[in-house]
Parts: C-alpha cells; structure tokens; sequence
C-alpha cells in the first residue's frame, strides 16, 4: 500500500497545477495534493487569495486556520470581514474547499481502480485531521465530486501510522448501511 501511494503523490506532482497562491514554501512542489486538500495549507490560501487581490490588508489581525475556512465555507457569523465583502470571501472559501473535495474524490477513485477493487459500489476510508473531521460541506463536496460510494471515518485519537492500522483492521467494517 506505501509503494502505491508514493507512486500516486508522483503522479499528482506531475498533474496538480499549483497556483501562486498555493506556493506555501517548497512543500508545495514536493507535495502538491497536500497544499491543495489539507486543513493546513487551505486557510494560507485563502489568506494569499485575499492580499493578492487587496480585499484584506498585510497586517489582518486574524489567524487563517481550518475553523475560519469551516466558518466562511458554512457563512457563520462574520465578526471579522467587511461586510462589503463578506459574501466574496465566504465564496471563496467554498470555492477552494470545492477543488479540494474534488481533488480527494479522484485520488480515492485512483485508488480504488488501481487497487481493483471495482467489485464494490464504495469504498470505506479512515481518515485523521480536524479540519476534514469538522468542515461538513468538505465531507458533502467529496461525496458529490464522487462516482462510487465514499464513506468516510474520523479516526479519533489517531496519528498517520494509526490511521492506517485502524483502516486496515477496520475494513471488515465496510458494510455500507
């Protein structure tokens, strides 16, 4: 499974076209899927999308992190931003959430082709961060840029190695209901 996976983040090296607001350091051309989908990198984007365009100044008093994207994405209260400009804003956090979702959609689709395990309808998947685990229009947006069945489990008090222990021996599990 390691090997299959290093081999689809050199495949997506090659497909994922960053934009100058994704480049967040040399992580970016390394690892491009997690610039694009990860609850880290998501908020810095939307912050560089903001300064670019002068909607927010360079000393914005505000932390861009997972529970401002999830608030935006989901138009939470806005105690933060102009109203002027509440709604762009709120859009683009949908908007980067949406490239995202569809990024993980056809990486868990890759994975479920090469793997073949096209004998299924679904495909069950442990997953680990806050973010994810919280933003439920993340979790819809995947589900929608999706053609199989993706049911996706928080795996509480986990770390990366965790998370895959607990796929793997929860995958018994995958009876979808």
């Amino acid at each position: 499974m390691f090997s299959l996976i290093l081999k689809l983040a050199l495949l997506v090296k090659n497909v994922i076209a960053l934009q100058p607001f994704d480049i967040h350091g040399a992580i970016s051309y390394e690892m491009p899927l997690e610039c694009v989908t990860s609850g880290k990198w998501l908020p810095l984007s939307l912050k560089n999308i903001l300064l670019q365009y002068n909607i927010i100044p360079k000393n914005f008093p505000v932390e861009f992190n997972g529970e401002l994207v999830c608030q935006l994405a989901e138009d939470s209260t806005n105690a933060w931003f102009e109203n002027e400009h509440y709604a762009l804003i709120c859009q683009i956090a949908r908007l980067l959430i949406k490239r995202a979702a569809f990024y993980v959609a056809a990486i868990v689709q890759a994975i479920d082709i090469i793997t073949g395990c096209k004998n299924y309808n679904f495909i069950h998947i442990g997953y680990v961060g806050s973010f994810l685990h919280n933003s439920n229009f993340y979790r819809e947006q995947i589900k929608y840029y999706s053609s199989i069945h993706i049911k996706l489990q928080f795996l509480n008090h986990s770390n990366l190695l965790g998370a895959a222990i607990a796929t793997y021996l929860n995958k018994s599990d995958n009876q979808v209901q």
